[in-house]
């Protein structure tokens, strides 16, 4: 498991809002449980809400092998805007080697798994690199 700092774009270039509304509630009821698509929703965006934490747990996989790299590159710019400044993302990304065994992958699946180019192993240099987040100090 991986975590990266950063986060927290302005609101005005379409991140999130940087400050907690008035009526902000403390522990246990600052905690929020999503399932949702979030490479195709803009509920997020709409709602303006920043995170303080994201958890992206046994993800990367799934997203790489139905979306390639370009669904991978938007989670991970859209996770970056979800988040506060400072706030953290905790990733748990699949090893390359668990992507191998096709038995269970449909055809569509396999194509796009021959043409990913941003391998797991590279996810922190790109976070970092390209998507602006930073490692925990």
């Amino acid at each position: 498991v991986g975590i990266v700092v950063g986060g927290g774009a302005s609101g005005a270039s379409g991140g999130p809002a940087t400050s907690r509304p008035a009526d902000y509630a403390g522990f246990p009821y600052n905690i929020e449980f999503r399932s949702e698509n979030v490479l195709v929703s803009e509920i997020e965006e709409r709602r303006g809400v920043a995170y303080d934490v994201v958890l992206c747990l046994k993800l990367t996989k799934w997203v790489h092998l139905y979306w390639g790299d370009d669904g991978v590159k938007v989670l991970f710019r859209k996770i970056f805007k979800m988040l506060c400044p400072g706030g953290l993302l905790v990733l748990e990304a699949q090893d390359w080697s668990s992507y191998l065994p096709n038995k269970h992958l449909t055809a569509a699946a396999k194509q796009t798994k021959s043409e990913i180019t941003l391998k797991p192993g590279n996810f922190t240099a790109y976070l970092v690199d390209d998507v602006g987040f930073a490692m925990p100090e």
